[in-house]
């Protein structure tokens, strides 16, 4: 059972929230919300997922409809894949998920989303450059509402890796003439006040997507330590693994329990929060704001420790 005060805490909380922001079912995540169980070598949602040459199958159909993003940070030095449009993770951060946080967070995404001239029916693919931080973008958007997302399985490795072409520079996106218009999806994201009530909470688990030495220094209590990479194959291109060995990686999260990742800026937890999607996962909550946000308050508990 979750913790007695959970629930309550959650509703008045967010009855509080501009009318801007609004739930809507957790269908928004674009798969079913009934739990799916291990499925031996396939995910339970691989639409998630696109491949490369399934890609560039459809770039050359010619689909005016589609949207290539590129997520990058400092720069996009090894080129792009042709006609992509280009947004920094840095700006889909925040370290803010009281009330008023959200609120603004959500004002500052609907205007990256409408310069970038994606609306809400608007199929998007995205991918970066071998970070994994594709997935950042891909929580963004079902946590807007957004139902036609998916990330490049490898990234622009993927994409090269049998000479398919590279542009140098990213396209100019072409705004829309109205925003984006988005809304807030509670059932994609864990703000403060649910975290804070969720700890400790048996029916909850708590996933830090940081490094080992990370969790060390200091974790929310109770969670346990799976690093973002994990994810992965080691090598590149890094495409996800197999469904058999992620249900190996996460056998001892129980499918029932709401599960919270974080990490420190949100950004490799989405990795994290993904994954558990795209296996199956039915009850996955972002705490975007993660430790950055965690540990603005000193009341807030810390626990420091070793992993065996």
């Amino acid at each position: 059972m979750r913790h007695p005060g959970y629930d309550t805490i959650s509703r008045r909380r967010f009855t509080m929230l501009a009318a801007m922001i609004a739930a809507i079912p957790s269908t928004a995540w674009g798969q079913d919300a009934s739990p799916q169980m291990p499925g031996g070598d396939e995910y339970a949602h691989p639409g998630m997922l696109v491949e490369a040459a399934s890609l560039a199958a459809g770039l050359d159909s010619g689909d005016p409809g589609v949207l290539v993003a590129f997520m990058a940070g400092s720069d996009a030095a090894g080129g792009v894949i042709p006609g992509s449009v280009r947004i920094d993770w840095p700006d889909l951060e925040t370290a803010d998920t009281s009330d008023a946080g959200l609120t603004a967070w959500l004002a500052s995404i609907d205007d990256h989303l409408t310069a970038l001239g994606i609306t809400p029916s608007t199929p998007v693919t995205v991918y970066d450059p071998g970070t994994l931080f594709a997935t950042r973008l891909w929580w963004v958007l079902h946590a807007v509402g957004h139902r036609e997302i998916r990330v490049l399985n490898g990234g622009l490795a993927a994409w090269s890796s049998d000479g398919r072409p590279i542009d140098p520079a990213v396209a100019a996106p072409t705004p829309t003439v109205e925003s984006y218009g988005a809304f807030l999806d509670l059932t994609a994201i864990a703000p403060i006040a649910e975290v804070e009530a969720a700890v400790g909470s048996e029916g909850v688990t708590f996933i830090d997507a940081r490094s080992p030495q990370e969790w060390e220094a200091g974790h929310i209590p109770g969670a346990i330590n799976l690093p973002y990479e994990r994810n992965v194959v080691p090598e590149s291109p890094r495409t996800w693994l197999a469904a058999e060995r992620l249900d190996v990686l996460y056998a001892e999260v129980p499918r029932e329990n709401l599960v919270i990742p974080y990490c420190s800026s949100g950004v490799r937890s989405a990795v994290t929060a993904f994954t558990l999607r795209l296996i199956g996962y039915p009850d996955v909550r972002l705490f975007t704001g993660s430790w950055n946000e965690w540990i603005t308050d000193p009341s807030r508990p810390v626990t420091v420790g070793t992993i065996p």
